[in-house]
C-alpha cells in the first residue's frame, strides 16, 4: 500500500523501514526485522537478569529496563497490528473531500500545517536523541569504566574486548529503541493530524456553504455537499477508531513505561540530595524531560482531536441551520449538530481519555511513585 502525499509520514517510514519494518506495504515481516528484534531481546534479557538482586540494584536500571522494553514491545504490537495499519492507508488513500471556495483556503493552510508537524517532529526527535546521547556518555562523564546500564555480564568488563562488547551492545540497544519510539510516536501525531485536517476541511465547506435564504425548497446543489459531509465525516470519525484500536495495547504500556522512567528519573535526581551534582544532572535529566515530552505529546494530540470534532458542530451551527423554506438542509445541519455533540475521545486501552487532565494525573502519579520509592529505599 502505497500512501500519497502524506509528507508527515515521510519520517516515521523511513526509520521503519530502516529496521526492517514496512507497516504500510503488503509484504510480509522481513528477516532482517526479526534478527534485530532478537538482538534487541537479548540485550534486554542481560537487563533483566540484573533484577534478581533488588537490594542492591542501581536504580538506573529500571529507567533503561523500562525504556528498553518499551521498544521491544511496540515492534511486537506493530507487526501484530499490521492488518489494522493497512486498513488505515486505505481510509488515507480514499479520503476524497470536495473543495469549493475554500480550496485555495485549504491548500495553505495545510501547507503550514504539515510544515509546522514536520517542525515538531525534529524537535522531539532532538530530545530523545540528546536522551540518547547522555545514555551513551555516561562513562565518560563519571570517568568510569562503566557500561551505560548495569546489566548482568557474560565477561569481565575490565578486559577491553569484554569492555567493548558489552558498551557497543548497550549502545546499539539504546539507538534501536530510541528510534523505534521516534517513529511509532510521530507516526500516530501524523496519523492524527490527517485527521485533524479533513475535519477542517469539513468545517470550511459547512462555513462557506452557498445559501439561498430566499429561496423556498430544498437547493439540490447544497444538499449534495452537506451530503458529502456527512459522509465523509463518518468516514473521519472511523479513522480516527482504527488508530485507537490499532494503539490500544501501546498507549496502555506506554503509560506504565512513563511511570517507571519519570518516576525513577526523579529518584536518582533527588536520592543524594536536592539539587543534584551536574554529573547526576547531565546523566537524568534528559531522560525525564524525554519521558515527560513524549507522554505529553500523546495526550496533547488527543486533546486537539476532541476539540477539534467539538468545533465542527460549530461549524455547522454559523452555517443557517434555522432556515425554515429548505426542511431537508435544516435537518442534515442538525444531524451534524447533534454527531459532533457525542464526543470523540482518543483513549488508553478503553481505560483512560488520553487530554491534558490525562497528562496532569499522570505527574501527579509519578510524584506519589518517587515518594513510595523514597520510603522504601530509606528503610
Amino acid at each position: 500500500m502505497t500512501l500519497n502525499g502524506r509528507r508527515l509520514l515521510d519520517l516515521p517510514c523511513a526509520i521503519l523501514a530502516i529496521f526492517g519494518i514496512g507497516l504500510f506495504s503488503p509484504a510480509k515481516i522481513s528477516l532482517w526485522c526479526l534478527f534485530l528484534l532478537l538482538i534487541q531481546f537479548l540485550v534486554f534479557i542481560t537487563a533483566l537478569v540484573a533484577f534478581k538482586d533488588l537490594r542492591n540494584m542501581d536504580a538506573d536500571i529500571w529507567v533503561t529496563g523500562a525504556a528498553v522494553s518499551q521498544g521491544i514491545v511496540k515492534v511486537i504490537v506493530l507487526l501484530i497490528q499490521k492488518p489494522k495499519f493497512s486498513k488505515i492507508a486505505d481510509a488515507l488513500n480514499n479520503f476524497q473531500l470536495r473543495r469549493g471556495r475554500s480550496m485555495t483556503i485549504n491548500a495553505k493552510r495545510e501547507q503550514k500545517f504539515v510544515q509546522f508537524g514536520m517542525r515538531c517532529q525534529r524537535i522531539y526527535t532532538f530530545i530523545v536523541t540528546w536522551a540518547l546521547f547522555a545514555f551513551i556518555t555516561k562513562p565518560v562523564v563519571k570517568r568510569e569504566r562503566i557500561t551505560p546500564s548495569p546489566a548482568h555480564y557474560f565477561c569481565n568488563i575490565e578486559t577491553l574486548y569484554c569492555y567493548v562488547l558489552q558498551y557497543t551492545a548497550q549502545c546499539w540497544a539504546a539507538t534501536y529503541t530510541i528510534y523505534i519510539l521516534v517513529s511509532v510516536d510521530c507516526l500516530f501525531w501524523s496519523l492524527l493530524s490527517y485527521a485533524y485536517l479533513e475535519m477542517e476541511h469539513i468545517k470550511d465547506i459547512l462555513l462557506h456553504l452557498q445559501v439561498n435564504k430566499q429561496r423556498v425548497g430544498d437547493d439540490w446543489e447544497v444538499l449534495e455537499q452537506i451530503s458529502f459531509v456527512v459522509e465523509h465525516h463518518a468516514q473521519i470519525l472511523s479513522f480516527v477508531q482504527l488508530i485507537n484500536d490499532a494503539y490500544s495495547g501501546l498507549m496502555i504500556y506506554q503509560c506504565a513505561c512513563t511511570f517507571f522512567i519519570v518516576g525513577m528519573s526523579q529518584f536518582c535526581l533527588t536520592i543524594n540530595g536536592f539539587p543534584p551534582k551536574l554529573t547526576v544532572m547531565v546523566t537524568y535529566v534528559p531522560y525525564y524531560v524525554a519521558g515527560l515530552c513524549q507522554m505529553f505529546t500523546y495526550c496533547i494530540a488527543g486533546d486537539i482531536i476532541t476539540n477539534q470534532a467539538k468545533s465542527i458542530g460549530d461549524a455547522a451551527f454559523n452555517s443557517h441551520w434555522w432556515i425554515k423554506h429548505q426542511p431537508k438542509l435544516t435537518k442534515a445541519l442538525c444531524l451534524v449538530i447533534q454527531r459532533s455533540q457525542r464526543t470523540l475521545t482518543v483513549t488508553v486501552g478503553g481505560l483512560w481519555v488520553l487530554n491534558l487532565e490525562t497528562y496532569s494525573s499522570i505527574i501527579k502519579t509519578t510524584m506519589t511513585m518517587l515518594a513510595f520509592v523514597k520510603t522504601i529505599y530509606e528503610n
